[in-house]
């Protein structure tokens, strides 16, 4: 042992030390001693760190033994790898290398030992010292041929060999069970992240972050996948304190994939920051955070309004979008939500027209999300309402808007009877009948009148009031009794009405147009009737025998039919004949009825210059019917039925009358007719000119005048603005009805030059564009505005003028007169007939004429 020691302490000599002996055979050793070592201890720490892995994925590892883990495996390796360094490299000195060999190959003796010890010990005599170098130099030459891989070679292979095997079974590991190292790898590596534990389930959560206002609420949905979820809990965690509530599973999921289900859950009344996860109890999802917005928020704003009283109206909740218009001096309760405790809020009031800007401030209910207080608002102004929290915090949003004022609008004020101009005589009651209306309330209506021009007189009528959704109406009669009043034919009762609404700051006057109440005769008032009636029955009774015997010869011809159809077939029944008996009697009898009508039509009175000839055409017509209806009842008397015969001279003999009738009587009279018509509409529009070139010359007057008229002369722009619009509506009326009166025409050649030039009125009268300017005139009149009304009334009637010196001055009249002598039935009784048929229809009276 002494020697043992000394060889190894003592320095070796150059050239005849170990170093010499192995030269860098020992080194290789070295490195493969440090190359086993290290693949055992990275094989250990790899299967070590794997095993920790499944316990992971099975049992759920602590967070702090996770923390750790990775530590105190790092730390056991580097003491082993330290203990078995310095063991090891202690033992793969020179001696200890010696020896190994010399075990290892038993041929080699001790002589490597010897070399080795006795090149750390010099001899003490020169014989030794001979000795001692020649067993060096043969301690050498043994050593030469010697390699590292002749003692290291298996435990190098086996330690290789086990790392091959770790790092296979990690990549088996890994490639067998991805999702587990998915999982599980990311815990270890960042043990205190947020890394749910491996589970066949996985949840997903949606939102995984959000941002609440202070109170709000959140809904929270999570989706699993990899296995059926039965049930599923949302983690909350505020604070310190950590709840767990059951999330739904959602509609219609049920059926679907089993392992994809979605669950919700809503969080509300949120006040501070949240941690939340979803879990079925060993499974969970990632966490997730929700942060509070703590700046107040408006949560609603409600605006109740109190009308003033003499609107009338109940209070209600206005709904704040866009302009809100409310009648001045309406109260105004503002209530402003937040959803934060509130110390106050402020309602800024910014005149629209001008003025100071004030503050109206809301008080808070006690400890609640709530301010309120009110305002009244007589002028058109913008709001802005914000709050502010109990925390001093003013809310970073804000309600605004405008109030308007809505106006008390002018009372509108209806006569509906009689409702125009009028004719009475002397000894009836003219009933009265007045409507008005307001969006409050109407407070009276009074009628005024005067006879002949003289001072007016008033009353106030009763009233009836009615409310609707809208307005406040109120009606009211009353009578004009002629015969109390002593009036005579010739005299004039002008009146009209007024009405009053209930406007504190007014009132405001409605007031009626003037209407005039003339009284006439009897005889006048007769003739009226007579000439009314002459309108309505303008040639209809010629037309009504026409439209008879058509009728007839029609269920004649459908009567032989109905005979011969029956022969055809073989013996009539009796009950056939039955009816064809009973209907030969009808027409027998229809036959002899309209021989009677046609004798007393003859009767009738002429009105035009061709009714003298028309009547001699029917009474030659009854003539003939009456001799034919004699035969026909000698022929017919004594047989149970008419022969096919009779049927047949029957039906020829009613078509013979029936064409007669409609060449002498029906078609003359239809010619007259349609011209007539056409005519009419026509000349109106010369009418229409005058009344609008005198309506034109009336408004002229009030083209200068502006501000507040007297009550007189508004009621004349409202007369006028009522007859500006009756022009309108008979302008376009008439243009609506003679492009269908032109198509009533006759086919005839003779009508063609009539037709042109009535259509070329027609056209000349839409190119004018006279509708506008009424529209524009009857406008301005309405809004009691006579300077900007002058100019379209005028302009108006100079176009119609103009329409009129081109197209009409009785132009389309000689035309119409053309085409009627030109037709052979009415060449020689035409005579006056066509204006007189014009003057029964009207013609040549405008608006507010004929029978008014």
């Amino acid at each position: 042992m002494g020697t043992e020691a000394a060889v190894r302490s003592r320095p070796i000599e150059a050239g005849t030390g170990s170093e010499a002996l192995f030269g860098s055979l020992r080194l290789r050793l070295c490195a493969a001693f440090a190359f086993r070592l290290l693949a055992l201890l990275a094989a250990a720490a790899a299967l070590a760190f794997l095993a920790l892995m499944a316990g992971d994925a099975v049992a759920v590892l602590p967070e702090d033994v996770r923390v750790a883990a990775p530590g105190v495996l790092l730390g056991l390796t580097a003491v082993v790898l330290a203990m078995a360094a310095v063991s090891g490299f202690r033992r793969l000195d020179a001696l200890g290398v010696a020896r190994r060999f010399e075990r290892r190959l038993p041929e080699l003796g001790n002589a490597l030992t010897n070399a080795v010890q006795l090149a750390a010990q010099p001899a003490g005599t020169a014989v030794g010292e001979v000795l001692r170098k020649e067993a060096i130099k043969r301690g050498r030459r043994r050593a030469a041929p010697l390699k590292a891989r002749a003692l290291e070679a298996r435990p190098a292979g086996w330690a290789g060999g086990a790392l091959l095997a770790a790092a296979a079974l990690w990549g088996g590991a890994w490639a067998l069970f991805p999702d587990v190292f998915a999982a599980v790898l990311p815990r270890f590596l960042d043990p205190r992240g947020d890394h749910p534990p491996y589970s066949r389930l996985r949840i997903e959560l949606e939102p995984a972050r959000a941002e609440v206002l202070y109170g709000g609420q959140v809904e929270l949905r999570a989706l699993t996948s990899g296995i059926p979820a039965e049930k599923l809990f949302l983690a909350v965690r505020q604070g310190d304190r950590e709840t767990r509530v059951p999330m739904f599973l959602a509609a219609g999921m049920a059926q679907d994939d089993a392992a994809r289900r979605v669950f919700f859950q809503t969080l509300s009344q949120l006040r501070e920051p949240t941690v939340f996860y979803a879990t079925d109890g060993r499974a969970r999802s990632v966490y997730g955070r929700i942060e509070i917005q703590r700046t107040p928020q408006l949560s609603s704003l409600e605006m109740t309004a109190h009308y003033p009283a003499y609107t009338g109206r109940r209070s209600r909740a206005l709904k704040l979008k866009g302009e809100v218009a409310v009648p001045e001096g309406t109260r105004l309760e503002c209530r402003a939500t937040s959803n934060r405790p509130l110390a106050r809020g402020t309602v800024a009031l910014t005149p629209l027209l001008g003025g100071a800007a004030t503050t109206v401030e809301l008080r808070p209910e006690a400890g609640g999300t709530e301010v309120r207080s009110e305002f009244a608002v007589t002028a058109p102004v913008a709001y802005r309402v914000t709050v502010t929290d109990i925390d001093g915090l003013e809310s970073t949003d804000s309600r605004g808007g405008r109030f308007s004022i809505l106006p008390d609008r002018r009372p509108t004020i209806a006569v509906l009877e009689p409702g125009r101009h009028a004719v009475a005589t002397p000894d009836v009651s003219v009933p009265v009948h007045v409507r008005a209306e307001d969006d409050y309330g109407v407070a009276s209506i009074r009628w005024y009148r005067r006879l002949n021009g003289s001072a007016e007189r008033s009353c106030a009528m009763p009233l009836r009031t009615a409310e609707s959704a809208e307005t406040i109406s109120a009606e009211s009669g009353a009578a004009f009794s002629l015969a109390q009043l002593g009036v005579r034919p010739g005299d004039t009762i002008e009146y009209f009405f007024e009405a009053v609404d209930n406007y504190p700051g007014g009132p405001n006057i409605a007031t009626s147009r003037l209407f005039r109440l003339t009284i006439i005769s009897n005889e006048q008032y007769r003739e009226i009737l007579r000439r009314a009636a002459a309108q309505r029955a303008l040639f209809q009774h010629y037309l009504q025998f026409d439209s008879w015997i058509r009728r007839l010869a029609e269920r004649s011809r459908a009567l032989e039919e109905k005979a011969r159809a029956a022969d055809k077939d073989g013996a009539p029944t009796e009950e056939t004949r039955a009816a064809v008996r009973d209907e030969w009697n009808a027409l027998r009898r229809e036959l002899a009825e309209y021989h009677e009508a046609l004798g007393r039509s003859l009767q009738h009175p002429n009105l035009f210059d061709i009714d003298p000839a028309l009547k001699a055409r029917l009474a030659a017509h009854r003539e003939k019917i009456g001799a034919w209806s004699k035969t026909l009842a000698v022929s017919g008397d004594g047989i149970p039925a008419p022969s096919l015969a009779d049927l047949g001279r029957l039906r020829r003999a009613l078509a013979e009358f029936q064409r007669e009738q409609s060449e002498q009587v029906g078609e003359p009279v239809r010619h007259v007719q349609a011209v007539a018509a056409l005519l009419s509409r026509a000349q109106l529009f010369t009418v229409l000119a005058e009344r609008q070139a005198e309506l034109a010359h009336m408004t002229e007057r009030f083209k200068a005048k502006s501000g507040a008229l007297p009550r007189l002369e508004q009621m004349q722009l409202q007369e006028l603005a009522r007859v500006e619009t009756g022009i309108r509506d008979a302008l376009r009326q008439l243009m609506d009805d003679l492009p269908k009166l032109l198509a009533q025409l006759p086919e005839d050649a003779s009508y063609e030059k009539l037709r042109k030039t009535a259509g070329a009125f027609i056209e000349a009268v839409e190119k004018a564009e006279i509708d506008p300017d009424l529209a524009l005139a009857g406008r301005f009149l309405a809004e009691l505005n006579g300077g900007e009304a002058y100019p379209a009334a005028r302009r108006a009637a100079d176009k119609m003028d103009a329409l009129v010196k081109k197209c009409c001055g009785g132009q389309m009249e000689g035309l119409g007169q053309q085409c009627l002598t030109f037709q052979p039935m009415l060449s020689d009784c035409l005579g006056d007939t066509l204006q007189q048929v014009l003057a029964a229809l009207g013609s040549g009276q405008g608006p507010g004429q004929g029978g008014q």
